[in-house]
């Protein structure tokens, strides 16, 4: 059931006040969308048997699904699934297509077969569900023996997108309840437990008391009554972006379910996700990072444009800042769950490998990710186990030794413990310069980072000296136009910059215009490499522009250094979230500049 609740939150976050449906008793919730939808839940065991006589052909007998290859015709695109019906007089055939008027025709080289194993969602409700409830107008739970329907507002409520594999799905539940009596476990899917029949109808084709009992439904609210179910999960059929926050209805679900009272969403992974993830991890670790800062449920789409337009409305009207605040909740949770993921992952790796070379590039990767994700200490601990293996079985002098000593040493940074951080910089770079050579790309970066922990601490001559070698090393081995070329100039820039700010703090702002006029050269050369490398929405982007509107602020050219703030503000909430505190310092700055116009 993918329809609206009740106004969830005001402007400015809050929970609307007064009489709304988390007031209502289950039995008035239930009574308001009786002929929509029933808040009782089928037992997993049903589910799986559904699942079973899908794939052996027991249920919807003789039915034969394809997948068309090419578009046949502007309603029906590559991609659709079909139901074979019959062969026309010309040898061609016919089929059907949910949602579109008339037979389909197609000839066998444009489609390929389905295997019932991928069956989805959704072709179960169209091929089995609606076979048995559609001349009745009827509830699949009028269809099944009773001992198999759970009572109300009793079970689990799970959000999906039904474009998944059914089978994953009921997997997917098999494996979260392993342990527990199937039949005990009742569990709430649109697909059995609201009246298919009447969805899958326009709104023109039904009676008006019908339209008129959906509407009072979404006035009163599915987030109230999805709090009311014992539990709350959400099916992945992928880590990377799963396809319910590419669905707008799935993600009004999520907002119910992360923003009432009990604020749980647990999630369901598809069989194999895991290892899944877990390879990506450790391959290309900045990918998981970049996967989860791409999830943006703007882009989430609905079958109706109005009903997608509706959603966006009212995600706008409710939540401060719209979509920011809601990608903001999503991401934090999926972090969470990713971490989850990853902190499992050590574990099985420690049990399987033990003290290996394997084993601590499984620690130095889910480190990676606890520190791109903020979890300093979870990091820390994994840095620390992958450093003391890598010494173990790799000697004190290896290359990886040396990149262990500089995550720990980036965690130090983050928290502050500057001469940790150098203590663990400096092994890494006489082991890199020894290993390596002086001139090897590894050792620009680890004099980079020692340049920006002096730089940290106020000491700029040094930061510069540093900055100055990285740079020349990266114009020698990556070429002028790389972005670590980029991201060094900005750096010195920022040197510059932060020199004219501290003379500007203590009132020898005039006499430092010259320092003004370098940060802002090399900052520029910066913005316009990052922006041809990286794109106009990256990270990298952002950062370039807030230090320009910083070198603008302390000029006092309040209008510049608002619009640069302003454009560094929008990246970031897009990418980062409000919550984000880079989002915050470049919110602060945008109001401090308004102040002064």
């Amino acid at each position: 059931m993918k329809r609206f609740s009740r106004r969830l939150f005001g402007k400015g976050g809050q929970r609307a006040s007064g009489g709304g449906s988390s007031a209502k008793s289950d039995a008035q919730l239930q009574s308001e969308s009786k002929r929509i939808v029933r808040f009782q839940g089928v037992a997993l065991v049903f589910l799986s048997k559904v699942r079973d006589d899908v794939h052996s052909g027991e249920a919807a007998r003789g039915v034969e699904l394809v997948v068309a290859k090419e578009d046949l015709s502007e309603a029906v695109k590559a991609g659709a699934t079909i139901r074979r019906d019959g062969t026309s007089p010309d040898g061609s055939f016919f089929g059907e297509v949910a949602y579109v008027d008339g037979a389909v025709e197609f000839q066998d080289a444009q489609v390929r077969p389905k295997a019932r194993a991928d069956w989805t969602t959704e072709d179960v409700a169209e091929q089995h569900v609606l076979t048995l409830t559609h001349r009745q107008r009827a509830f699949m739970l009028d269809k099944i023996p009773q001992v198999f329907v759970g009572p109300l507002f009793k079970g689990v409520f799970v959000s999906q997108a039904r474009q998944c594999r059914f089978g994953d799905l009921v997997a997917a539940l098999e494996h979260h309840f392993r342990g527990r009596d199937p039949a005990k476990v009742f569990v709430w899917l649109d697909v059995f437990s609201a009246n298919q029949p009447l969805l899958a109808r326009p709104d023109k084709d039904l009676p008006d008391e019908v339209v008129a009992e959906r509407e009072a439904l979404l006035a009163s609210g599915l987030h109230a009554a999805i709090q009311r179910f014992d539990e709350r999960l959400i099916f992945f059929d992928k880590w990377n972006n799963p396809a319910p926050l590419q669905r707008s209805w799935c993600v009004w679900e999520i907002l119910g379910a992360l923003s009432g009272e009990h604020r749980d969403l647990r999630p369901v992974f598809a069989p194999g996700q895991d290892d899944a993830f877990l390879e990506v991890l450790l391959d290309h670790p900045d990918k998981v990072t970049q996967a989860v800062a791409d999830i943006d449920t703007r882009k989430a789409t609905c079958f109706k444009a109005e009903d997608k337009a509706m959603i966006t409305r009212e995600i706008e009207r409710t939540l401060t800042q719209g979509f920011v605040t809601l990608n903001a909740v999503i991401l934090a949770s999926l972090r969470d769950w990713l971490a989850e993921i990853t902190h499992a992952a050590v574990d099985k790796s420690r049990a399987t490998e033990g003290r290996s070379t394997k084993h601590a590039r499984v620690c130095a990767c889910a480190g990676y990710f606890c520190w791109s994700q903020g979890a300093m200490e979870q990091a820390l601990r994994h840095f620390v186990e992958a450093l003391e293996i890598g010494r173990e079985t790799l000697g004190d002098r290896h290359p990886n030794v040396a990149t262990w000593l500089n995550n720990i040493a980036a965690v130090y940074k983050a928290q502050g413990k500057y001469d940790e951080a150098l203590r663990y910089y400096e092994e890494a770079l006489e082991i890199e310069r020894e290993s390596l050579g002086d001139r090897h790309p590894f050792v620009a970066t680890t004099l980079n980072n020692i340049a920006q922990v002096y730089f940290s601490q106020g000491k700029y001559d040094e930061a510069l000296r540093f900055f100055e070698e990285a740079l020349e090393i990266g114009r020698e081995t990556q070429g002028d136009r790389h972005p670590n070329v980029a991201t060094r100039l900005n750096n010195i820039a920022g040197v510059h910059n932060a020199r004219a700010t501290t003379l500007f703090g203590i009132g020898g702002m005039y006499n430092s215009q010259g320092k003004h006029n370098e940060a802002l050269r090399y900052f520029e050369e910066a913005l316009e490499i990052n922006r041809e490398k990286l794109g106009d929405k990256h990270h990298f982007v952002a950062a370039t522009l807030n230090k320009i509107g910083w070198v603008h602020r302390a000029r006092e050219e309040w209008s510049d250094a608002l619009a640069f703030f302003e454009e560094a503000l929008a990246i970031w909430l897009e990418r980062l979230g409000a919550d984000h505190q880079d989002t915050k310092d470049a919110k602060k700055s945008v109001e401090e500049c308004k102040e002064h116009l």
